[in-house]
């Protein structure tokens, strides 16, 4: 994913079901669209690619975001790589253009994760800690714990499956005092989060952490 960072390059977040969620977290504002139905049409999805296919990038990155993207349904992303296919041309194949979904992994099934797997798809999840308490605002009342194990069981299907995860955490009073512990939880989760830090910034963030009082001993 190096790529994105020249100057050349553009990344391109689309948001197909706008701000819809199958989630409630406390810091976001998506129960407000809960009634929603509405999912991006295939022109507009069209009008994005074709203006992202232009010649004045020489690297485009697609991030599907939300909300909840996987509520627009896998129908939805055959079209986009259909019509990636057919504006990208042969440059598709070779790499111009790549695709990251931010899913919650909620809707992370058998079936969804052949589709991405085979489309070439990085998957992102977004997760607070390994258990409740650092989700305090993300998983909440009946049903908190079971939803946590769901999105922990997607994050090791991924894994499993030898592909690399991305991972995306708020940081709240709830966690952040658990500076090491939530360190290596998601370096064991996101293998490029972990080479990242250990191979250009992990002096950065030990430095960082330190002048907070909660310092990591061990980065490596």
């Amino acid at each position: 994913m190096s790529s994105i960072y020249r100057r050349d390059s553009v990344i391109v977040v689309v948001r197909p079901v706008d701000e819809r969620c199958n989630l409630s977290c406390e810091y976001c504002n998506a129960a407000v669209h809960a009634n929603s139905r509405a999912i991006m049409s295939r022109e507009t999805l069209e009008r994005i690619i074709v203006q992202a296919s232009k010649p004045d990038y020489r690297f485009v990155q697609f991030v599907w975001h939300g909300g909840e993207p996987l509520l627009a349904g896998l129908d939805f992303y055959k079209a986009v790589l259909e019509l990636q296919q057919q504006h990208f041309g042969g440059n598709f194949a070779a790499g111009r253009c790549e695709n990251v979904i931010q899913t919650n992994g909620l809707l992370l099934s058998t079936n969804t994760l052949d589709f991405l797997e085979k489309g070439g798809f990085w998957i992102g999840t977004s997760i607070d800690g390994p258990d409740l308490s650092a989700n305090r605002y993300r998983f909440q009342g009946r049903g908190a714990e079971t939803v946590l194990k769901k999105t922990l069981d997607a994050c090791r299907s991924v894994r499993a499956r030898g592909l690399s995860l991305l991972t995306i955490s708020v940081i709240h009073d709830a966690n952040f005092y658990r500076a090491e512990e939530m360190y290596h939880f998601f370096c064991k989760l996101d293998d490029i989060l972990a080479a990242q830090i250990r191979r250009s910034c992990g002096c950065f963030v030990k430095a960082f952490l330190e002048g907070l009082g909660l310092g990591v001993r061990n980065i490596q």
